[in-house]
């Protein structure tokens, strides 16, 4: 079956029109138009929540009937303002830097707001948590200013209102198990909460993606596979989840599952958006071919198109040179002006690479004194 709607609206009303085909007769869809007033939207989703649930023969559970009868929110203002903060990305592939810090202020601004206006506003709460989480993991990366902020106590601080409130959430559930895999490193934790999340949502993409990525750190890697091909079949337009997906084949060496995913997250992004995509593509062919024409071939492409900065042009350029044992090469790029130069979240100092190229070379003494200053 396919649901389909508009909804328009005109000052305080509103009007939905609903159409759910059964793709086996489509030549005879169920349709509705309902017309109220916007304050009675939560009363409408229930109603329309019913009618299809009625429609398809299917039974709501008990859970799901005390949601119906529950709205989130009295305040729609609060509620609108949630809305606005879901629709943002999080840091993911399509996501300059600079424009998730903006998000994420503004993303907290609008929280802080949404449950000041509704104390009770749990989801506005786990949102809230959410970003804070997001801002305290990439600190190393962001403007010193904003590293005086303690994100991880104010995600904890709007995490126990929402758990005081709404212990047994589905929502609440799976932002403690995201915080204590994210930010706590609480992997039992994470895992109990992620599993009862599952009990109150399920097919829900982030429950699946959050539990793969607890069985990953377990080294339960067959269980991560299976749970992350299940949120991508949730979502199939998902970058970021197809993303994580294709670097759990290259991890278990699984190139062609790797190669094929990895296609389609190229299929979903714009071309003028592929930043380090094709070259970590390249990379995976080497790892597996020994071959790095693909590596050399994607790293100018994207410079030219100028895709990567400065820092990551001289961090690809290095490693490209290592596994090339290109000595010489090495020492012109680091004769050049650059910032640090790491990946895997590592910075090396200059002095490691001066000594892998004097290694390169043969000259043991010049190797082990910039090992020494390294």
């Amino acid at each position: 079956h396919l649901l389909e709607g508009s909804v328009s609206r005109d000052n305080a009303q509103m009007r939905v029109a609903l159409r759910l085909v059964d793709l086996r007769d489509s030549a005879h869809p169920w349709t509705e138009t309902y017309q109220r007033s916007t304050k009675d939207i939560f009363v409408l989703q229930s109603e329309i929540t019913r009618a299809v649930a009625a429609h398809l023969q299917r039974q709501l559970s008990p859970t799901e009937k005390a949601a119906l009868e529950k709205p989130p929110t009295s305040d729609l203002q609060a509620y609108d303002f949630y809305l606005q903060v879901r629709a943002l990305p999080s840091l993911t592939l399509e996501t300059e830097g600079d424009q998730f810090l903006s998000d994420a202020k503004r993303a907290i601004s609008m929280m802080d707001e949404a449950v000041t206006r509704d104390p009770s506003f749990v989801a506005a709460y786990c949102e809230l948590s959410r970003w804070h989480d997001e801002l305290y993991s990439w600190r190393n990366v962001l403007p010193p200013n904003e590293r005086t902020i303690d994100h991880r106590n104010l995600a904890e601080a709007a995490m126990e209102k929402a758990r005081r409130l709404e212990p047994d959430s589905g929502q609440v559930r799976l932002t403690l198990a995201r915080h204590a895999l994210q930010v706590s490193n609480n992997l039992e934790e994470a895992e109990i909460q992620v599993e009862l999340a599952r009990q109150v949502l399920p097919n829900d993409v982030q429950v699946e993606t959050i539990a793969a990525r607890v069985a990953r750190r377990k080294d339960r890697w067959e269980e991560a596979i299976r749970g992350l091909e299940k949120a991508v079949s949730l979502e199939p337009r998902s970058i970021p989840t197809s993303y994580l997906l294709a670097n759990t084949y290259r991890y278990m060496r699984r190139y062609a599952d790797y190669e094929r995913t990895m296609e389609g997250v190229l299929a979903l992004t714009p071309p003028d958006k592929y930043g380090s995509l094709p070259i970590e593509r390249g990379w995976a062919w080497f790892e597996k071919s020994g071959d790095l024409a693909l590596v050399r071939e994607a790293l100018a492409a994207q410079i030219s198109a100028q895709q990567i900065d400065q820092s990551d042009t001289t961090t690809l350029q290095i490693m490209l040179a290592i596994w090339s044992h290109d000595a010489d090469g090495i020492s012109r790029l680091l004769s050049a002006k650059h910032g640090p130069i790491g990946w895997n979240g590592v910075a090396y100092p200059d002095g490691w690479f001066e000594a892998l190229a004097a290694r390169m070379r043969g000259d043991d003494a010049a190797a082990g004194d910039a090992f020494s200053r390294a």
